[in-house]
């Protein structure tokens, strides 16, 4: 079995560390300094499970695998799995 091609969709802030501000995040490894459950510890587990093997790719606004992604069936027709995360502030 190939891997599952997982799409992770983020909508709303990007969160970026100059200045501070909370928001969506796609950081390649979890903060050890933060003890709840984000988009990033979501990714992090994702990445880091042994089996079944998975193609992880990310889109949003900003910053992502896929930046200015727009919902088209081209967009999202490779994709075995998607999830969709929002923040509001």
């Amino acid at each position: 079995m190939g891997a599952i091609n997982v799409l992770i969709v983020g909508d709303g802030p990007f969160m970026d560390n100059s200045p501070p501000a909370l928001g969506i995040n796609f950081a390649p490894k979890k903060d050890s300094t933060d003890g709840t459950f984000t988009v990033t510890e979501f990714r992090y587990l994702l990445n880091t499970g042994a089996v079944p093997s998975i193609a992880l790719e990310t889109a949003h606004r900003r910053n992502a695998t896929y930046p200015n992604f727009v919902f088209t069936p081209a967009n999202i027709v490779k994709c075995d799995v998607l999830w969709q995360f929002g923040y509001k502030e």
